[in-house]
């Protein structure tokens, strides 16, 4: 994935962008307890 720079205004938004894709596979997560969006944020 090539990500693109830009401002948002919460961190919940990125989650929801960045797992909402089909083939979105979460690789490295130390330290955050993976689930649903609303846990990991």
């Amino acid at each position: 994935m090539i990500g693109k720079l830009k401002k948002g205004s919460s961190f919940g938004g990125c989650i929801r962008y960045v797992t909402g894709k089909d083939e979105a596979k979460i690789i490295v997560s130390d330290g955050v307890l993976l689930g649903t969006n609303a846990e990991i944020t």
